[in-house]
């Protein structure tokens, strides 16, 4: 123990001067009185003249000192010097992709990742702080930096596996590096743990995480698999009747070193339609076609008979459903041009106004506006396609551009996708302002052509130009582009939709009037949304299989629509560990810190023994 205020301890001298006060005799005031009968031990001691007393030891004398001695020491400030502990930080990185759904270990591949996981937060030394983040088809930081044990248990609790594929190794490892590196302490260098099964390419962001402590815990073995990787029928093209062909194509393939032979069942709404067996080559495939499919099937499934470790590729569904047609309103004073490219796109019903009418036409019944040459005052109620704007509140324009050269369009973007631009001229162009809410697609100079962003909820595209004063109707992208922008302005429905992949958003379009959409999934789940918006974005779609959407308006339903949900993902249906994760001690190991020595004082703990000190003596004193 050591005193921070030694000096402090010279206000120990007051202890002998409390003792002197209990030598000294006390002096009194002489006075006559009739008889000393009554005063004779005060005679007694009147007749002493020497001026100290024999020390007699009292209560209040023991606890003065007490009080004095405890008061000495905490104004000497006495602690203790006593090595931190080393504060360590951790990241988990869980794998919850549809390979850890795989059951070759039991239950499965995810448990025992979960259960290594709550074995390594049990273990962590006293101070350690962790994270968890969750690698499925997206990262996510589930447990924030915290040493709260039970914390990191509720988060590792809540974990569940889907079967959506997993990309996101990469992602989830930049932000457990980035987590780590943040976290300086007298520990060592943090430590990041991942859990999985390796069932995807080798991580770049793993070699570059060098300077940290790396653990693979690797889940599951280099057990083969069979998966459908692909079913479709072949769609007609023609609106308001099912896709009719009485054809299936699908593909099977082998993720085993071995030959593998399978049978395969085919069957519509339920109905049995064929059983094959297939033989299927090491580490192959085979493409099959399927005959003589009901015209009027909607649910066709194949299924791979023989199980094995993952379930989730062993089914496929397919959804046929008519192909509903989308009302269009065509706001123009004439465009031959825009009006045919619209009425060659299948599924669309054109209606045309002029602009004069078009603020008296009640928009409700139609899915997208186009406005050729006229802007509204206002925003408009709906998806819609603007071409060669006019000034509004809303978008404003700068004047005009002549023969403005085209010098960047973004391919990149799937409303330009296989559209050259590079041949075509403009012989005027208006400067649109651009809103906070769009970028450019089209680009002269830095003034956009055409345009692309959301208002609020409703998406719009635009072309800043008069197509008649271009060549653009004349080339061969025009058709493909007007196509692209039909197909953002009109995303596909669940009606529309033969297939999802895990964890796509499914659109649900309700009905007028429609007060609520149950949504029934596999394994009984079931959700209930009441639409507040023209379209409904239904995302829990994480597990494969069957789900129907019901409207109801009322207790009555209105309309059923059925949507499949199916892996299609050779690279999670190859359960072989392909990424080839070691492990990693950076420079240092574990221990390279000093630990920072911590001082621990007890003076506020000697000044709380003083109040009872103090009440005791006081108490003691008027006992009487």
């Amino acid at each position: 123990m050591t005193f921070l205020a030694p000096l402090a301890l010279l206000f120990g001298l007051s202890l002998p001067v409390v003792i002197l006060f209990y030598l000294l005799k006390v002096r009194r005031t002489r006075r006559e009185v009739s008889s000393a009968l009554l005063w004779e031990t005060l005679r007694r001691d009147l007749a002493a003249h020497e001026p100290w007393q024999k020390l007699r030891w009292s209560v209040l004398l023991v606890l003065q000192l007490v009080l004095l001695a405890a008061l000495t020491l905490a104004l000497a400030r006495p602690s203790i010097e006593v090595p931190a502990p080393a504060t360590r930080f951790v990241a988990l990185i869980i794998d919850t992709s549809a390979s850890m759904r795989a059951t070759d270990v039991q239950p499965s591949r995810f448990e025992n990742a979960l259960q290594e996981a709550r074995e390594l937060v049990d273990s962590l030394p006293d101070g350690t702080s962790a994270a968890v983040i969750a690698a499925g088809a997206t990262a996510q930081v589930v447990v924030p930096e915290t040493t709260d044990r039970s914390a990191l248990e509720r988060g590792l609790d809540a974990l569940r596996p889907t079967d959506a594929a997993g990309a996101a190794m990469d992602a989830a490892l930049r932000i457990a590096g980035a987590l780590a590196r943040a976290r300086s302490g007298p520990g060592g260098a943090p430590t990041i743990h991942v859990f999985s099964d390796g069932a995807y390419p080798h991580p770049s962001e793993w070699d570059s995480l060098g300077d940290l402590n790396l653990r693979f815990h690797r889940v599951g073995t280099d057990v083969g698999n069979r998966a459908i990787t692909a079913l479709a029928t072949r769609s007609s093209g023609e609106t308001g009747v099912l896709t009719d062909s009485r054809q299936v194509f699908a593909r099977v393939q082998n993720f085993d070193d071995q030959p593998a032979r399978v049978t395969l069942t085919l069957s519509a709404d339920g109905t049995t339609i064929e059983t094959r067996p297939v033989t299927l080559p090491p580490n192959g495939s085979r493409q099959l076609v399927f005959d003589d499919l009901p015209p009027d099937a909607r649910v066709i499934q194949l299924h791979i008979d023989q199980p094995d470790a993952l379930a989730a590729d062993d089914t496929a569904v397919l959804v046929r459903s008519a192909r509903p047609t989308t009302p269009v309103l065509l706001v123009t004073r004439g465009n031959l041009f825009l009006q045919k490219a619209l009425q060659s796109i299948p599924g669309l019903s054109i209606y045309q106004v002029s602009p004069r009418s078009y603020p008296a036409v009640d928009t409700s019944p139609y899915g997208v506006i186009v406005f050729d040459g006229y802007t509204p005052d206002r925003p408009p109620p709906k998806n819609a396609l603007i071409v060669d704007p006019s000034d509004a509140p809303w978008l404003p324009t700068e004047g005009i551009v002549r023969a403005p050269p085209i010098t960047l369009w973004r391919n990149d973007d799937p409303t330009l996708a296989y559209v050259d631009l590079r041949s075509i001229q403009i012989a005027r162009a208006t400067n649109v302002k651009l809103p906070d809410w769009a970028h450019p697609l089209i680009e002269s100079n830095s003034v956009p052509l055409g345009f692309i962003g959301d208002n609020g909820g409703r998406r719009l595209i635009g072309l800043t130009f008069d197509l008649r004063q271009s060549n653009l109707p004349l080339s061969a992208s025009f058709p493909v582009m007007i196509t692209n922008f039909m197909r953002f302005l009109i995303p596909p429905t669940v009606a529309q939709a033969a297939s999802l992949a895990p964890g796509a958003a499914a659109v649900i379009q309700p009905r007028p009037g429609v007060e609520r959409v149950v949504v029934d999934g596999p394994g009984g789940a079931h959700w209930t949304i009441v639409p507040s918006d023209q379209v409904v974005r239904f995302t829990n779609t994480d597990l494969v299989g069957l789900y129907r959407a019901t409207e109801y308006i009322g207790a009555q339903a209105v309309q059923t629509d059925q949507f499949a949900v199916d892996l299609f993902a050779p690279e999670e249906s190859d359960l072989r560990n392909r990424a080839r994760l070691t492990d990693h001690d950076a420079p240092g190991g574990l221990s390279a810190a000093r630990p920072t020595p911590v001082i621990h004082e007890y003076a506020s703990w000697l000044l709380l023994l003083g109040v009872p000190i103090m009440i005791v003596e006081w108490w003691w004193f008027h006992r009487r």
